[in-house]
């Protein structure tokens, strides 16, 4: 009784527009959602609708989304009763207009050319995102997501590919970014309230072969600002380094604090980890620094960072049912309890 309710309560929380539907999904058969494979969802879903995936033990494997849809998952790290992941190998990006929120992937990668207003939103990348085709594409928007947690390598990955009006905003990488200095066009690629680790055994560069990149409030840990490889035109504004191999800032650009501690809340000092506390502490260099009068990093600028990538919406954090015996006719009673990701 339990498996069938729990979908039903997950999409009555998701928000709808009038003209467009919340479908479920779900691989695990002990907790059911409309459907079983993402294809089947898919077939089944229109530009516009929400596939809302169920957290299971079992990968989903490799997925290519190929309409304009919004897929969401209960977040990279969920804190509730039951904290299972919605897992998967690759997912590929295959139209323009998709969003994807709070999964966990080993690589996103393009499976299309030209795409446009793609959003990827509080994810965790375990090792990068990379145009696999050719072509240009731009306007994106990449927040809150955590690149690199099981990789010292490339987290960004462009082949050379032209694009633009690329958005980065709260995200923490522990390896690099690479290979947009041969694009034919390659501009208005922000990084805004960015931190860039350093994870043993990585690049001490924070970026090899990059150029025309803009860095505003962002924190550079362990990692070189300049480029490794051939690099020109970034600019960075208001950012601070530390403990890098060349902690000096290249490029245009301004109010920038060379070597210097943004005393971090805790760091263990080796890339992302769920227990560290990237706040900043009151006596930091780079507390209510950044252009915005916010701090540097992730917990600076207008987006909450959350550290465990829950979406927005509402989740049911604990359920617990009192008679798991009804009679016919008798009633079932719920528990439940709700929290809204921040």
């Amino acid at each position: 009784m339990k498996s069938r309710i729990l979908p039903l309560l997950l999409a009555a929380f998701l928000p709808a527009l009038a003209s467009a539907r919340v479908l479920t999904l779900s691989n695990n058969p002990q907790n059911p959602g409309q459907y079983s494979t993402f294809a089947d969802a898919q077939t089944a879903a229109v530009a516009g609708d929400t596939i809302y995936v169920h957290g299971s033990s079992i990968s989903y494997n490799t997925i290519n989304i190929t309409k304009a849809i919004t897929f969401i998952g209960p977040g990279h790290n969920p804190q509730k009763q039951a904290p299972l992941k919605a897992q998967f190998d690759h997912i590929g990006i295959g139209s323009s207009g998709i969003k994807v929120i709070g999964v966990l992937v080993n690589y996103f990668y393009t499976t299309a050319n030209s795409l446009t207003n793609v959003t990827l939103s509080r994810n965790r990348i375990d090792y990068y995102l990379y145009f696999n085709n050719t072509g240009s594409h731009n306007n994106w928007i990449i927040e809150g997501n955590v690149f690199g947690y099981l990789t010292t390598g490339a987290n960004f990955s462009v082949g050379h590919n032209s694009f633009w009006n690329f958005y980065f905003e709260n995200n923490i990488f522990s390896g690099h970014l690479e290979n947009n200095s041969s694009s034919s066009s390659a501009y208005n690629i922000y990084f805004n309230n960015c931190t860039f680790l350093n994870k043993s055994g990585g690049n001490a560069a924070h970026a090899v072969a990059w150029k025309n990149a803009t860095y505003n409030n962002c924190i550079f840990y362990g990692k070189n600002p300049t480029p490794g490889s051939t690099g020109s035109g970034n600019t960075f504004n208001n950012c601070i380094s530390y403990n890098a191999t060349s902690n000096v800032f290249p490029g245009t650009g301004s109010g920038n604090l060379v070597n210097q501690d943004p005393l971090f809340t805790t760091y263990t000092g080796n890339g992302f980890v769920y227990t560290d506390n990237y706040t900043l502490q009151a006596g930091s260099p780079a507390k209510s620094y950044g252009l915005d009068g916010t701090d540097l990093g992730v917990h600076g600028g207008t987006y909450t960072w959350n550290q465990n990538g829950l979406p927005k919406i509402p989740y049911i954090s604990e359920f617990t049912i009192s008679n798991n015996q009804v009679s016919a006719g008798g009633s079932l009673n719920i528990n439940f309890k709700s929290t809204i990701g921040q």
